[in-house]
């Protein structure tokens, strides 16, 4: 899997983050993984699915933004849109910066305009 620039690969931290052979939160571990994850285009079936099913099982406000990128490079808008909804409803204090962050985007890529003109305003209850 592709990881966001500057993540640290080190002996160390791989050694820290890896995965014993007994443990009772064994899906942190995947969360661990989503948090190196860099969105982009061409992400296969594979690691959209490891995307979505690890960001159902947290809803952290980082994992479902971070989703609705990998859903909005990786041609499917509408489900990008369900997903900024589902991040207003469940964290409405930080949706205001992630609108921001869209909005921002948007002006920058015509795919995340196609989302951006369709998610919930910044001050929706």
């Amino acid at each position: 899997m592709n990881v966001a620039p500057g993540a640290q690969n080190s002996l160390i931290e791989k050694e820290l983050l890896a995965k014993p052979r007994l443990t009772v939160f064994s899906d942190y571990y995947n969360y661990f993984k989503l948090t190196k994850l860099f969105p982009r285009e061409g992400m296969d079936e594979r690691e959209i699915d490891f995307v979505a099913s690890t960001t159902s099982r947290f809803g952290y406000v980082h994992a479902l933004n971070k989703l609705a990128e990998v859903y909005t490079l990786n041609g499917a808008p509408a489900k990008a849109g369900e997903v900024m909804l589902t991040l207003q409803r469940l964290h409405p204090f930080a949706y205001g910066q992630y609108f921001d962050y869209w909005k921002a985007q948007s002006l920058l890529d015509e795919r995340y305009r196609a989302v951006f003109l369709h998610i919930p305003k910044r001050d929706s209850e």
